[in-house]
């Protein structure tokens, strides 16, 4: 009876630890600029902290905990800005937004509004010419925690049955 009860508990935590309330962390370094264009006078690095919360796979800009950028002149956080566009985690490929980039065609990736000046973005076009953006590191959470621990919880009971049941043997 008490295997039985054991092996229901288990398959209970297992259970539970497939849920997707755990979501996926992402923390990325990143550089952006147009040294094809400008012979890179111009560029931004930065970083960012995300957590997927949807568990969709993709990062968007209500996911950010974290945003920081900067070039010679400026820097830029989360709160400078009006969007992020998507990063696809498994890939590591920024998407544009769907906002134009200063009136041109192109759309762009990060767009922000100085105080007082007209809006900025790092736009589509920069993809152009590659290695104007790229990601310099991007660490994603293997095994969020919560799942983690109740894995670990039957198994340090179990272990500890294990030592009770040697200590009864001899």
């Amino acid at each position: 009876m008490k295997k039985i009860v054991w092996m229901l508990f288990s398959l209970v935590l297992l259970t539970l630890s497939q849920a997707t309330w755990a979501a996926t962390v992402v923390k990325a370094d990143f550089e952006a600029g147009w040294p094809i264009n400008d012979g890179g006078k111009f560029k931004f690095s930065g970083n960012f902290v995300a957590e997927d919360l949807n568990d969709d796979g993709i990062l968007s800009f209500g996911e950010f905990s974290v945003f920081n950028a900067k070039s010679d002149h400026y820097s830029y956080s989360l709160s400078d800005l009006f969007d992020t566009g998507d990063i696809i985690i498994n890939t590591q490929k920024w998407l544009a937004n769907g906002i134009s980039w200063v009136g041109a065609k192109e759309l762009a990736y990060i767009t922000w509004h100085p105080a007082g000046d007209v809006p900025q973005s790092i736009n589509l076009n920069i993809l152009q010419n590659p290695g104007e953006v790229r990601f310099t590191s991007f660490n994603v959470s293997a095994v969020p925690l919560p799942p983690a621990a109740l894995l670990f919880a039957p198994a340090l009971l179990g272990f500890m049955g294990l030592r009770r049941k040697a200590k009864q043997a001899v």
